[in-house]
């Protein structure tokens, strides 16, 4: 075949070849530039809503659409997914190690096996009371699909379990938290409360195996504040400037689950304990109507953000005995990866929009693999009284940087 007959069949193999690649994700202020002159074709006379769009189509500036959607700050909408993305914990009562390096802190006999000399303490018939609080920071530095931010967290928890025989410990928790973001560069911010339930249960085999679970939920609301801000060339070489808030309070829920083997290595007072397992979590946020915003304010579709990482510890400790009781120092070095991607993509429309053009966007993609590291100090005492305090961060992580300390409280019944 002479080259003059092939340049057709080479450019319809481009051509179809085109067709199979896939689309470059859209950001929220690229997918709200691409239609604003569609929504904008189709907006009451009257409304704020055409109001804006006039300036925008008698704007002699050729960016003017973009200008106004970046205006709009829709990035902070996309992030919204990770702002409740912080580690998953287990349980406050693992903090006192239920089956972990700390089990010294359970009960009389398990005292008696490690050797500790504390014997004579009565711990009473099996209940144990505990109670722990965190404060937190989860700081997001940014990326082409998400607003940075800075957020920081707070909760308590309050606990019973049971030690139902040698093997087997059950319990229940109610937490509450709170958790208040500001986007960087902007007056935009989110503060969320939530309440909830969390069971939990351990089941050990002898002094090295454990196996630990948790399920539990919460339910609570946020307010939003969305900044919209832009200025625009009109005609007569005046200057319109946007400058306004857009508000919202949408109900959030949240579950989670979680399942770790580990085992438990002991020689002349140090401890090795060695686990993996898998945390999952579904963050909701109910659909809302913003109010405000001079005619852009929207309607936000109701989000799920699911979450499915699997995890690897390695935990050194150290028991020392003491006077009045048992101190055990240790540090945690962990990893994580994402087994799934949990964005999604977002859909809006404006609240003015007669037709309600829908206008979706897609959301940061995952960092697949991060790690923690934690270090903390246990006390057991005497008469079935042990705390702890705990310092936790988040490292490796591509936008996300995470830091937690925590401390607690547990009385034997």
């Amino acid at each position: 075949m002479k080259a003059s007959r092939r340049i057709p069949w080479i450019a319809l193999t481009l051509l179809l070849a085109s067709t199979t690649l896939p689309a470059r994700a859209q950001t929220a202020t690229e997918a709200l530039g691409a239609l604003w002159d569609t929504i904008c074709a189709t907006s009451s006379e009257g409304t704020l809503l055409f109001q804006r769009c006039d300036e925008t189509v008698n704007s002699p500036d050729p960016l003017a659409n973009a200008i106004a959607a970046t205006g709009m700050h829709l990035e902070d909408i996309a992030g919204q997914g990770h702002a409740g993305s912080v580690s998953a914990q287990a349980p406050a009562p693992v903090q006192f190690e239920v089956g972990g390096v700390a089990t010294a802190s359970l009960s009389q006999d398990a005292l008696g096996r490690i050797g500790l000399g504390l014997a004579g303490d009565e711990f009473g018939g099996g209940w144990s009371l505990f109670a722990s609080a965190q404060t937190g920071r989860l700081d997001h530095s940014g990326t082409r699909f998400e607003s940075a931010f800075d957020s920081r967290n707070a909760a308590f928890t309050l606990g019973l379990d049971r030690r139902i025989n040698d093997r087997w410990v059950v319990g229940a928790a109610l937490n509450h938290a709170r958790d208040r973001i500001d986007y960087t560069g902007t007056v935009s911010r989110l503060d969320s409360r939530h309440t909830g339930l969390l069971l939990f249960a351990n089941r050990s085999w002898n002094d090295a195996w454990s196996f630990d679970a948790y399920l539990g939920g919460s339910r609570g609301s946020a307010d939003i504040l969305r900044e919209i801000r832009y200025a625009l060339p009109i005609a007569g070489n005046a200057i319109a400037i946007i400058n306004t808030n857009a508000t919202s309070s949408p109900d959030i829920s949240r579950q989670h689950a979680g399942a770790s083997l580990d085992w438990l290595g002991r020689r002349g007072g140090w401890d090795l304990d060695l686990g993996g397992g898998i945390d999952l979590s579904r963050n909701r946020v109910d659909e809302y109507v913003e109010s405000g915003g001079q005619g852009l304010a929207l309607r936000v579709a109701k989000r799920t953000v699911t979450q499915r990482v699997a995890r690897s510890d390695a935990r050194f400790g150290r028991t020392v005995s003491t006077d009045w009781g048992v101190w055990q120092p240790s540090l945690q070095l962990g990893w994580r990866h994402a087994l799934t991607d949990s964005a999604e993509r977002t859909t809006i429309r404006f609240v003015d929009d007669p037709l309600e053009y829908a206008v979706g966007f897609d959301a940061q993609p995952d960092d697949r693999n991060w790690g923690e590291f934690a270090v903390t100090s246990t006390f057991t005492f005497t008469h079935g009284h042990s705390g702890f305090i705990e310092y936790r961060q988040r490292f490796a992580h591509d936008f996300l940087e995470e830091r937690v300390l925590s401390l607690g409280w547990r009385i034997e019944l």
